[in-house]
């Protein structure tokens, strides 16, 4: 198995968040509803890219969200991306978010201590 190398994805908006919250499992629910609207889109410019939630230590460790790139040699999406989730941030209205956070069915907290735990 290799390992997969990730472009840390951190828009301004967010990015003062990692790891200095004290609602973890808030802030991964927002990353994970981030994600989740990236991998919805029909976008050809994301069609190589592998988007996840991914673990970076910075004085400690936090999730943030991680591009993957299936060919090396494709450009840099970096300003792309973070102009999507920067548009979903400030145009999405605040009931899609709170949808998605409670009408999962995810213990939000308790998915952020084991995402934390089990990442190296």
């Amino acid at each position: 198995m290799t390992d997969k190398s990730y472009q840390v994805i951190e828009p301004s908006l967010i990015g003062k968040w990692m790891g200095t919250v004290k609602h973890e499992g808030a802030l991964f629910s927002l990353l994970s509803w981030l994600v989740y609207l990236l991998l919805s889109r029909k976008d050809e410019k994301l069609s190589n890219i592998e988007i996840k939630i991914i673990c970076v230590e910075y004085n400690e460790k936090y999730p943030t969200i991680g591009a993957h790139y299936k060919n090396p040699e494709d450009d840099d999406l970096e300003d792309y991306i973070i102009s999507l989730i920067e548009g979903y941030l400030l145009k999405k209205p605040a009931i899609e978010f709170i949808n998605f956070y409670f009408n999962n069915e995810e213990e939000w907290e308790y998915l952020y201590t084991k995402f934390i735990s089990q990442s190296p």
